[in-house]
Parts: C-alpha cells; structure tokens; sequence
C-alpha cells in the first residue's frame, strides 16, 4: 500500500516546504506575532512551526470538535454505566436467573 494517505500528507509537506524557503517563514513569522517576541518564544515558535507546520493539528483519531466531544461523552458513559451495572450484578447475581415454580 504504497499510496495511503500518510504518505500524500509527507508528500505535500515536503512540497510545501520547497515552495517556501526558511528566509520567507522566518520573515512572516515576525510580522504575524509583532516585535514584542524574545529570543526565547521565537525559538519555540519556530521550533513547533518545523515540526507541525503551519496549522497544527488539534484532531484525535481524525476526529474533531462536537463528534470528539460526543465520542468521549459516550465511552465515558459507557464505562460509568458498566461499573454501576457490575457493582449491581456483583451483590444480586441471582435476580436475573429463572427460579423454580413452586408447585
């Protein structure tokens, strides 16, 4: 599977970073955040720009803003009910069984 999309991404980042040279990012990084920048928040800004790019990624799973949150909420959900369900079935194991008749 030569073609996947992992690899398109890695193409397209190197693409990206031949089209734009070190000098030109550098430059723009420095009319985007002002010039009230030190030496020390440059270095991290410049930093996590070479190794996420422009637009970090804020995604899980490929998964983002309300279907994350819905995705959490209901395996949250599940586990809590789960353990509420155990606990019960733990104490009373037999009420879910078929009892005799009484004749």
């Amino acid at each position: 599977m030569s073609g996947t999309a992992v690899g398109d991404l890695q193409e397209l980042r190197r693409r990206k970073a031949s089209e734009r040279p070190p000098q030109e990012v550098a430059a723009s990084g420095s009319m985007d955040q002002g010039e009230g920048i030190s030496d020390y928040e440059r270095e991290y800004i410049d930093y996590f720009r070479q190794k996420y790019g422009d637009n970090p990624r804020s995604d899980f799973l490929g998964i983002d803003g309300m279907p994350l949150f819905c995705l959490i909420y209901i395996v949250i959900a599940g586990v809590v009910l789960s353990i509420l369900y155990f606990s019960v079935y733990a104490r009373h194991r037999h009420v879910f069984t078929p009892q005799a008749s009484l004749k």
